[in-house]
């Protein structure tokens, strides 16, 4: 721009605009929800002589659509199907009073009449982990069809594919038939240092994370158990000091937490070091989603402000560390550690019973992401990788030199410049 404080001026303006425009589309969709809802029941009141062959059947249809849901409201059991009831002359009135549905690809099938076009728009999240398959169903029912994944995330669980190894994800195949966009703005880490790892080894360093002015001064922070012992799939010494740490943070539900172990064994034997009070309160914090409690597993989709991981693996009694990390050890147990590895927004306390030194030489590539994860906490981390150089920082201040080095999208660039003002800083143009 010739002017930069008239760019930035513009972008807020446009920004605001955009805000405005959204409210008002959302309202007018609202407004004209009411007024069909209105037409329907201005037709059931109109006298039948007023009315066209084509307007006496829809009066007629409306008429047994709207009894047949007040029965089914008035019922305490043997509720009919919600197949039955889209199949049935209560669908105009369901359309109308549940335009968007959430739902998974198997709930879709069994409740959603085998329709051609049925949704005007379909969008498939966490792509990677549906079969093809599975998902064919949603495609059919759609006119339109957005397509969202990460190909280094998982993959469909091996559940669904023991029948057939050959089965590739929705997001394999869309890939090769549909228009693809990469997303490389990463908004949810708010120091660069926690995609940092992922963003090497998964993302040719690709991403653009976004700093908070108020971000953690150490991210990153690795706490050795010396005396962590891992016996019969547990190591409770590790799991004690993990406790120990965490109880103190247990109250501030302002603080999303999330509490991960390697394994579901570790994760009971943490749970275990609680008291009973504050398992209650574990649970209660799960309820209100403001903390996750969770095996490596089933962290994918999760995020929160602090992560708490225990790795749990380490030496038995007499020294020895076998390196037998379960899932870690499969095919995409790599995937695994990057999901993990980019669930926290502010802060991640890594803990730990061995070294890197103590991993042996492997073929198998997540264990040696392992290794390289231990190295990366144990070196000084003073100066913690990722992209800050991205961006300069002046005190309360930040500028970029090349916007493009972001996006060349407009709308990104909106998005960009907001995420950074709702961060805390005042934008700046180097001119």
């Amino acid at each position: 721009a010739h002017n930069p404080s008239e760019f930035l001026a513009r972008l807020d303006q446009i920004n605001l605009e955009f805000d405005a425009d959204s409210i008002s589309l959302s309202n007018t969709i609202r407004v004209n929800q009411e007024k069909e809802f209105n037409s329907f029941h201005t037709l059931l009141q109109t006298p039948a002589y007023k009315l066209s062959p084509a307007e006496k059947e829809k009066k007629r249809m409306l008429k047994a659509g709207k009894s047949l849901l007040v029965k089914e409201f008035a019922k305490q059991r043997r509720h009919k199907s919600i197949r039955e009831l889209l199949s049935s002359d209560a669908a105009p009135w369901i359309h109308l009073l549940k335009p968007i549905w959430l739902s998974n690809p198997s709930q879709l099938a069994s409740n959603i009449p085998l329709e051609k076009n049925y949704f005007d728009l379909s969008i498939i999240d966490e792509a990677s982990q549906l079969l093809l398959s599975h998902s064919i169903g949603t495609l059919y029912r759609s006119k339109r069809i957005l397509i969202a994944g990460d190909s280094q995330q998982m993959a469909p669980s091996q559940f669904f594919k023991q029948r057939n190894d050959d089965a590739q994800s929705l997001l394999h195949k869309g890939s090769y038939y549909f228009k693809n966009i990469v997303l490389k703005n990463h908004y949810r880490s708010e120091h660069p240092a926690l995609i940092s790892f992922s963003n090497k080894h998964f993302y040719n360093n690709e991403l653009v994370a976004f700093p908070s002015i108020r971000q953690e001064k150490q991210p990153l922070v690795l706490h050795y158990i010396e005396n962590g012992i891992y016996t019969e799939r547990q190591n409770e010494n590790e799991a004690k000091d993990l406790v120990r740490f965490i109880q103190p943070l247990l109250k501030n539900e302002k603080e999303k937490l999330g509490i991960v172990a390697f394994s579901l064994s570790q994760l009971s034997c943490i749970f275990n070091q609680f008291s009973t009070r504050e398992q209650e309160l574990i649970q209660d914090r799960i309820d209100n989603d403001t903390l996750f409690f969770k095996s490596l597993e089933n962290v994918q989709g999760d995020e929160c402000d602090r992560l708490l991981i225990s790795f749990g693996y380490g030496k038995n009694s007499e020294g020895q560390f076998d390196m037998r990390f379960g899932p870690i050890n499969e095919k995409n147990g790599d995937k695994r550690l990057n999901v993990l590895f980019s669930r926290a927004r502010k802060k991640i306390d890594f803990f730990t019973s061995v070294k890197s030194e103590d991993f042996n030489l492997q073929a198998n590539s997540a264990v040696i992401l392992l290794k390289k994860w231990h190295l990366m906490l144990e070196q000084d981390l003073e100066e913690l990788p990722g992209n800050q150089n991205s961006f300069k920082i002046n005190k309360n201040k930040i500028s970029m030199e090349n916007w493009a080095h972001c996006s060349i999208e407009a709308m990104d660039i909106f998005a960009i410049t907001n995420t950074l003002k709702n961060r805390g800083w005042v934008l700046e143009i180097v001119e």
